[in-house]
C-alpha cells in the first residue's frame, strides 16, 4: 500500500491512500465503468451487454496479472491503480504500457457522491508519480483530448 497525503488534503486528517487494485475492488471499477458509458464519459460499447463478460474478464487479468488482453494472441503491460479515503475505494485509474517512455490513462473515474473534490487529479497526479513512463496520455475514450503529462 502507498499511503500519501496529497496537498489537495493536507488541511483535513483524512487518510488519502493510492494503491494496487484488488480482486475485491473488481465490482466498484466495472460499475464505475458501465455507468461512465451510460452518461457518455466513456465508449458507449462498453454499456453494451456482449462487452460485459469480457470488461470482466480484462478487469480481473489486469489487477492478478498485471496486462491487459487486447487480442487472443496480445496483450499489454496494464496496472489498476484505486484511490481510497479513509480505508473506502472512491475511484480507479487503469493505465496501459505501450513501451518504457509511454503509457496511457486508459480509463479512471471517481464514485459519484465524491466528484468535483478534487480526488481525481489526486488520483492523476498520484499514479504520475508512481509510474516511471516519461509521457502518460489520454485518447481512448471519444470525449477527451489527448494530454501530456511531464
Amino acid at each position: 500500500m502507498i499511503n500519501k497525503i496529497f496537498d489537495f488534503f493536507k488541511k483535513t486528517k483524512d487518510d488519502i491512500t493510492i494503491e494496487l487494485a484488488a480482486t475485491k475492488d473488481i465490482s466498484l471499477i466495472f460499475n464505475l465503468i458501465v455507468n461512465g458509458a451510460k452518461h457518455g464519459s466513456f465508449n458507449s460499447e462498453y454499456f453494451e451487454n456482449y462487452t460485459h463478460r469480457g470488461l470482466t474478464y480484462q478487469i480481473e487479468t489486469t489487477i492478478m496479472n498485471h496486462e491487459m488482453p487486447i487480442s487472443e494472441n496480445k496483450s499489454l503491460k496494464s496496472t489498476i491503480y484505486v484511490l481510497k479515503h479513509n480505508l473506502e475505494t472512491v475511484g480507479f485509474s487503469w493505465i496501459r504500457y505501450h513501451d518504457k517512455d509511454k503509457c496511457e490513462r486508459y480509463m479512471g473515474s471517481i464514485v459519484p457522491e465524491k466528484r468535483n473534490q478534487g480526488y481525481y487529479t489526486t488520483l492523476v497526479l498520484g499514479t504520475q508519480k508512481l509510474i516511471s513512463s516519461k509521457y502518460i496520455y489520454a485518447d481512448v475514450y471519444h470525449n477527451s483530448n489527448t494530454t501530456y503529462l511531464t
